[in-house]
């Protein structure tokens, strides 16, 4: 959860119904967890070790691709885009932050975007 993201309250099972269910239209193997929502702040302090982590913001530097190696924690804005206190706190802990442009994404679309140019 971010300072300025729009929905505060979200339904955790609604979430965890809404996973399964396109699972199973997409055919896909596993179910992705729908982990407990915390703040981006303690989502920062939990990182795990050894991990590659990455935030995007309209004012970052290109990504250069591709991202390799273990678990690779992407920070995807809300759509409000990320506050100026979260940007420091992206630079306080040596957070990379890249752009794909000046285009502004919606949250949901961004999330695909930076997965497919990941995994190409």
């Amino acid at each position: 959860m971010a300072e300025r993201s729009e929905k505060k309250n979200l339904n955790e099972e609604r979430l965890k119904k809404i996973a399964v269910e396109a699972s199973e239209q997409s055919g896909r193997g596993t179910v992705p967890e729908i982990e407990v929502i915390i703040s981006l702040e303690e989502a920062v302090q939990r990182l795990p070790r050894g991990s590659t982590s990455v935030a995007f913001h309209t004012e970052g530097k290109p990504l250069p691709l591709p991202i390799r190696g273990g678990t690779s924690v992407l920070f995807i804005g809300p759509e409000g885009g990320w506050s100026p206190k979260e940007i420091e706190m992206f630079h306080a802990n040596k957070i990379p932050i890249f752009t794909f442009g000046k285009q502004v994404l919606r949250s949901e679309t961004a999330v695909v975007v930076t997965l497919a140019k990941i995994l190409l």
